[in-house]
């Protein structure tokens, strides 16, 4: 026999830190549990990584292999294929309301709204809840911006210089990327113009 898991409605909000409500963000799967194998290298990095971001990933991410740094850029075809095999998102309204089925205990959103930042919400449902859940408030902190000049030893600016800007992970001994197997996020950018991380 095959036993199906009931689906449950979970209810929501979306605001940013002052409460304002967040409209029209996007919500996605996210936190897939799957591990690539060692032998796809810097390939298995990249979907890893797309795994956890529910297929939406940022422009680009920054892996530590072996001992040396290498930025990985997401092609724009495997992009579109594999939101493909995934569930729609969801989208939230106009008061930062959205709603959705789900036939699983723990749910991991990834939420994607213009001018504020990627985060993941982890959703834990009670066992013993049947009905509609609601998961109340969920705030998004909006998305900072970096602004800065390149100069060389003397004291010249630098044209077209790229710039990484990585998230600093003590447990990494200030290196950039945390660890061979689980990347950084970043983003590069030229000097000429804003530094802006597309996810921070």
């Amino acid at each position: 026999d095959v036993v199906l898991e009931p689906r449950r409605l979970v209810r929501g909000r979306l605001a940013d830190p002052l409460g304002f409500p967040i409209a029209d963000a996007e919500l996605r799967p996210a936190g897939i549990p799957w591990s690539a194998p060692p032998e796809l290298g810097l390939a298995g990095i990249l979907l890893e990584q797309l795994a956890s971001d529910g297929f939406e990933p940022s422009l680009g991410i920054v892996a530590r292999w072996g001992s040396r740094l290498q930025e990985l850029r997401v092609p724009p075809w495997l992009r579109t294929l594999l939101q493909r095999l995934c569930a729609p998102p969801v989208r939230t309204d106009a008061r930062g309301g959205y709603e959705l089925w789900t036939t699983r205990r723990e749910l991991a959103l990834r939420v994607v709204a213009p001018g504020f930042e990627r985060q993941k919400v982890v959703l834990v449902l009670p066992a013993e809840q049947r009905d509609a859940y609601d998961a109340g408030t969920a705030q998004i902190a909006r998305v900072g911006r970096f602004r800065g000049v390149v100069f060389d030893s003397a004291g010249e600016p630098v044209r077209d210089a790229e710039v990484m800007l990585a998230r600093y992970d003590q447990s990494s001994r200030g290196m950039p990327a945390r660890s061979r197997r689980r990347p950084t996020i970043g983003a590069s950018s030229s000097c000429r113009g804003p530094m802006r991380t597309a996810r921070w």
